[in-house]
């Protein structure tokens, strides 16, 4: 279930000082000078957007606005979550100029931490019937059941009906196989992404202490190595549905 977190829009609005500067506003257009009102309203507007505009506020925001996912799945997730976090705490160290050359950088693992939850979210489903149907009834032993009596049936209606059920059976085994190889997949993929941004954060870091120029003449490349990432995983999903 979604963690209730008030929005960066509420805290703004009903953050205490900018509260107080809007009462304050509107006091002193009433009761001294009418022109206090609409300046005050500027300086209120303002504390509004800073606090709106705030990175760390909206980064918590959205981190808890994700919805928990299978605990196969969140494991993964957690770990390329955790690498999103580490870039974002890292720059946020940094000066407004790095921070700027990087922007495409943060841009795109946004993207792809985003892309790899929808996928986590599809797979969660997956797993959770899997699981399910695993624990109510395993098709595989009831398959070997009915072969049995098969074998040792001499009735031919009996035979009939055992081998219409055979089928239904080992189609089910068959459907739920494919289930179980997709999902190995995705869980293989998404480890892979997770060790491959962690080796991209490594190099963000490297370029953060090689000066201005450096870090100008790589970003865009680990910006782009990173969005073709998520294309990866996008072309997995689309694979996936066919």
């Amino acid at each position: 279930m979604r963690r209730n977190n008030p929005s960066p829009f509420f805290v703004a609005l009903f953050n205490p000082l900018n509260l107080a500067m809007l009462a304050l506003s509107v006091a002193a257009g009433l009761c001294s000078a009418w022109w206090l009102a609409p300046v005050g309203f500027v300086l209120w507007l303002l504390m509004f957007i800073v606090v709106f505009t705030n990175p760390n506020l909206r980064m918590a925001y959205k981190l808890k606005q994700r919805d928990p996912l299978n605990q196969r799945f969140q494991a993964v997730f957690n770990r390329l979550e955790g690498v999103q976090m580490s870039l974002f705490t890292m720059l946020n160290g940094q000066s407004r100029k790095v921070r700027r050359e990087f922007q495409t950088v943060q841009d795109a693992t946004g993207q792809l931490v985003d892309r790899a939850y929808h996928t986590c979210v599809r797979m969660s489903v997956l797993e959770g019937h899997r699981i399910v149907t695993n624990r109510n009834r395993n098709p595989v032993t009831e398959l070997n059941i009915i072969k049995t009596k098969m074998e040792i049936s001499d009735d031919p209606n009996v035979k009939r009906d055992l081998e219409e059920t055979r089928k239904t059976l080992e189609e089910q085994v068959g459907s739920m196989q494919v289930v179980s190889n997709l999902l190995d997949r995705a869980e293989a993929q998404l480890v892979n992404l997770s060790t491959t941004l962690e080796i991209k954060l490594t190099d963000v870091t490297r370029l953060t202490a090689l000066g201005i120029d450096r870090i100008r003449a790589e970003s865009q490349r680990l910006a782009e190595e990173i969005q073709e990432l998520s294309n990866q995983l996008t072309e997995f999903e689309q694979e996936a549905a066919r």
